[in-house]
C-alpha cells in the first residue's frame, strides 16, 4: 500500500523547494573558504576541480572592497594557480590580451564621443586585467566631465514613437520601491544584485488583482550565477503578501519554485517543487500562476503544476521581490507581466509556446522601432544599444527565414549606425580566439572540464563563431566522464560490507507507516523494489534497538530525483525528521525536512557538485546528533541543524527511500554502521 495521500502530496511538492532562510548561507561558498577548499582538492590530486574553484573565488573577490583578508586570499589563489595550473601563465597572457583589446575599443568609442559605450568596454576589460584600464579610465573620466547634457528635442522635430507604458512597470504608479530598480522600457524592469542581507528589494505596484492568471518572464543577468526572485500577490500593507518565488542553482542544474505566506513580516513556507531549468528562446524562465479564491496554482516552464490552498482568498496589490536572506542573487530582469482572467480551459504547451514566440517577436520589432526613432533623433549611440538588444532577442526566435532575415537586417543597420561596429566584431572574435587557444591546450593535456569553462567564457564574446567549439568541448567532457567511469569502476562498486549489522538492526524492522511501500532486507542490502514515482518509505529498526547518536549508510541513487538517507527524531508516523541525498542533473542535494501535523518544513539544504561519472556510484551519508544539534555529512560537505528543531526522539534512527522521479526504481542502502 502507498503512503497516505496527504503525506505524499505534501512531500512531493516540498522536497525540492528552496532552502529555508535559516540554512541558505550554506548554499553559497565564501570565496575565501573556496580558496582553502581548492588547495585541499589540488593536494588531493583533483586539480581540475581545484583550479575551477580558484577561478570562481577570484571572480568573487574581484568585486569586493579592499581588505587585508581579501588581499591575502587573492595572493593565495594566484600562488595556487601558479603551482597547480601549468597553463596559468598562458591564461593570464590571454586575459591581458583581451583587456588590451577592450581598452583599445573603449578608446575608439571615446574618440567618437560614445562615452557610455566606452565605459561598458572598460568594465569588461577590468574583469580580465584591472590594472590595464587605469590610463584609459582617467581619459574617459575627463571626457565625461566635459560632456554636455543632451539637448531636449525641439518641438518641430518628429517625436519618437510613444512607448505604451504598462501601469505595473510605471514607477509613478508604484506604492513601494526598495532597492535599485531600473525601468528598461515599457514592459521590462531590472533589479540590481542583492547581497543576501535581511532587507529584500521590493517593487509593489498600485495594480490590484482578484482571481486571474499571471504570466511572468524573468532571467538572471549573469547566466553562471544564482538568482532568486518572487511574484508577490495579495499585498495588503507592508509585510503581508503571498510570494511565489523562483530560485536557480546553476551548480546542480535545478530551479526551485515555492510559495510563502508573509503575515506581519513572519514568513511561512507553504510548498514548493524543483524543476530542471527550462529557458525560452529569450533566455527567460516563465512562471505561470493562477489564483482561484484561496487556491494558487504554479507552473515553472513545463514543470508539473503545483496547487496549494492557502486558506483564504488571495486579493490585493501585485508586486515583485528580489533576494533571500543569506543567499546572494545576481541582478534580475523581469519582462512583460501579463495579467488576465482565468481561461475556461488551460492552454496547451503549443499555445503557450506560440504566445511566447509572438511576444518575443513583438519585443524585437519594438526595439528596432525605438532604434529607428533614435537614429532620426540623432542619437546613434542609444540606437546601437537598442539594436544590439534586439539582435540578442532575435536569436531566440524560432529558426526560419523570418529570424534569419531579421538578424541580417539588424546587423546591417548596426554597421551603418555604429562607426566602430566592424572593429568591435573583429575584437570580439579575437577575444574569443584568445580564450579558445588556451582551452585547446588544456584539452590536449586531458583537462576537458577546464577547457569547457574557457570555451563558455569565449561564447560571451562570439556565440555564433564558437558554437561548434562548445559542442566539441561538451563532447570531450562527456567522453571524459565515460573514460573515468571505465577506468575507475572500482570506485563505483558497492561498499565492501556483508550486511551483518544492517540485518541485525532492520531484518525484523517495521515500516514507520504501515501504508508505505515494503522493504526487503537480505544479504548486504536493504532495498525497496520498484518504488513507484512520488512514493516515500521509511524502515525503523527492530523493537528494543538502542538510541543512536551517530549512524552512516551508503546508497546508490539510480536516477535524477531519487533520494535515500535516514529518518530520525521519530516521535511517530506523523512526527519525524528526515535527512537524505537526492540525485540531481549535475550533482547531489543534501537535504533535511521535518514532517509534523500533515506538513513538511525544510530544515536544511546544500548543493554538492559531483562529476557525472560519479553519480552512478555509491555515496555515504552520515548523521550525528550532538548537544548543539544535528550534523548531516556527505561527499565532503556538511549541513548543521540547530537542536531547537528537534525533540526527545532525536536518537531514533531509521532508513529512508524516496522516489521523486516519474518511473519506478529500486533503491538500495548498504554498509550501515553505528557509533555510541
Amino acid at each position: 500500500m502507498h503512503a497516505s495521500p496527504l503525506l505524499l502530496a505534501t512531500l512531493f511538492v516540498c522536497l525540492d523547494c528552496a532552502p529555508s532562510r535559516a540554512q541558505q548561507q550554506a548554499e553559497r561558498q565564501d570565496p575565501i573558504a573556496a580558496v582553502s577548499e581548492a588547495e585541499r582538492r589540488c593536494k588531493k590530486g583533483e586539480v581540475e576541480e581545484g583550479v575551477q574553484l580558484l577561478w570562481q573565488a577570484l571572480a568573487e573577490l574581484q568585486g569586493q572592497s579592499e581588505h587585508p583578508v581579501r588581499g591575502a586570499a587573492i595572493l593565495s589563489a594566484n600562488q595556487l594557480l601558479t603551482q597547480y595550473d601549468p597553463l596559468a601563465a598562458a591564461r593570464l597572457e590571454a586575459f591581458a590580451k583581451i583587456a588590451q583589446l577592450q581598452v583599445e575599443l573603449a578608446a575608439a568609442y571615446r574618440n567618437k564621443k560614445w562615452l557610455d559605450t566606452a565605459a561598458q568596454r572598460l568594465e569588461i576589460a577590468a574583469r580580465f586585467d584591472a590594472a590595464a584600464v587605469e590610463k584609459e579610465r582617467a581619459a574617459l573620466d575627463r571626457a565625461l566631465a566635459r560632456r554636455k547634457p543632451k539637448a531636449e528635442p525641439k518641438a518641430s522635430e518628429t517625436p519618437a514613437p510613444e512607448v505604451k507604458k504598462d501601469p505595473f512597470f510605471d514607477r509613478s504608479q508604484a506604492t513601494r520601491v526598495l532597492g535599485t530598480w531600473q525601468v528598461l522600457d515599457g514592459d521590462r524592469l531590472e533589479c540590481a544584485a542583492h547581497d543576501g542581507g535581511q532587507l529584500l528589494y521590493e517593487w509593489i505596484s498600485n495594480v490590484t488583482h482578484e482571481d486571474g492568471e499571471f504570466l511572468l518572464s524573468l532571467r538572471g543577468t549573469a547566466a553562471d550565477k544564482a538568482f532568486n526572485a518572487s511574484l508577490s500577490l495579495g499585498n495588503a500593507g507592508v509585510g503581508n503578501a503571498y510570494r511565489i518565488s523562483v530560485a536557480t542553482y546553476p551548480g546542480i542544474g535545478q530551479d526551485a519554485v515555492r510559495i510563502c505566506s508573509v503575515k506581519n513580516n513572519v514568513f511561512r513556507e507553504l510548498g514548493g517543487i524543483d524543476a530542471p531549468p527550462k529557458l525560452d528562446e529569450a533566455g527567460c524562465r516563465n512562471l505561470l500562476v493562477r489564483v482561484r479564491g484561496s487556491r494558487v496554482t504554479m507552473t515553472l516552464g513545463d514543470s508539473p503544476p503545483l496547487e496549494i490552498d492557502v486558506g483564504e482568498p488571495v486579493r490585493g496589490r501585485v508586486g515583485l521581490t528580489v533576494g533571500m536572506r543569506g543567499t546572494p542573487s545576481c541582478a534580475v530582469e523581469f519582462r512583460g507581466l501579463k495579467m488576465g482572467p482565468l481561461p475556461a480551459d488551460a492552454p496547451t504547451d503549443e499555445e503557450l509556446r506560440a504566445a511566447r514566440h509572438e511576444a518575443l517577436q513583438s519585443e524585437v520589432l519594438a526595439a528596432v522601432d525605438r532604434a529607428t526613432a533614435l537614429v532620426a533623433a540623432k542619437d546613434p549611440e542609444a540606437a546601437a544599444t537598442e539594436l544590439r538588444a534586439a539582435r540578442w532577442r532575435a536569436q531566440g526566435m524560432p529558426a526560419g527565414i523570418l529570424r534569419d532575415n531579421l538578424i541580417q537586417s539588424i546587423e546591417a543597420t548596426l554597421q551603418k549606425t555604429d562607426p566602430v561596429a566592424a572593429r568591435r566584431m573583429k575584437v570580439a572574435a579575437e577575444c574569443a580566439a584568445a580564450l579558445v587557444a588556451v582551452a585547446d591546450r588544456h584539452a590536449e593535456a586531458g583537462r576537458a572540464r577546464i577547457a569547457r569553462a574557457l570555451v563558455l567564457s569565449a561564447m560571451d564574446f562570439d556565440p555564433d563563431g564558437q558554437a561548434a567549439r562548445l559542442q566539441t568541448a561538451e563532447a570531450d567532457v562527456a567522453a571524459w566522464n565515460v573514460a573515468q567511469a571505465t577506468a575507475r569502476a572500482a570506485e563505483l562498486a558497492p561498499p565492501a560490507d556483508d550486511g551483518t549489522l544492517l540485518r541485525a538492526w532492520f531484518a525484523e524492522g517495521k515500516r514507520l507507516d504501515s501504508r508505505q511501500p515494503p522493504w526487503v532486507v537480505e544479504g548486504p542490502a536493504a532495498r525497496t523494489d520498484q518504488l513507484p514515482g512520488g512514493d516515500l518509505t521509511a524502515l525503523m529498526p527492530k523493537s528494543g534497538s538502542p538510541a543512536l547518536t551517530k549512524a552512516r549508510a551508503s546508497m546508490r541513487l539510480p536516477a535524477v530525483g531519487v533520494a535515500a538517507g535516514f529518518c530520525f527524531d521519530v516521535a511517530g508516523p506523523h512526527d519525524y525528521a528526515i535527512a537524505m541525498l537526492e540525485r540531481g542533473t549535475k550533482g547531489l542535494g543534501m537535504r533535511a525536512y521535518r514532517y509534523r501535523n500533515g506538513k513538511w518544513v525544510q530544515l536544511g539544504n546544500k548543493v554538492v557538485a559531483v562529476d557525472a561519472w560519479r553519480l552512478d556510484g555509491w555515496f555515504e551519508l552520515e548523521l550525528e546528533t550532538t548537544a548543539a544539534g544535528v550534523s548531516v555529512r556527505a561527499a565532503g560537505a556538511e549541513v548543521k541543524l540547530d537542536k531547537a528543531l528537534f525533540g526527545v526522539g532525536a536518537g531514533r534512527f531509521g532508513l529512508l527511500a524516496f522516489n521523486n522521479s516519474r518511473e519506478p526504481v529500486t533503491i538500495e542502502l548498504r554498509a550501515f554502521a553505528v557509533a555510541p
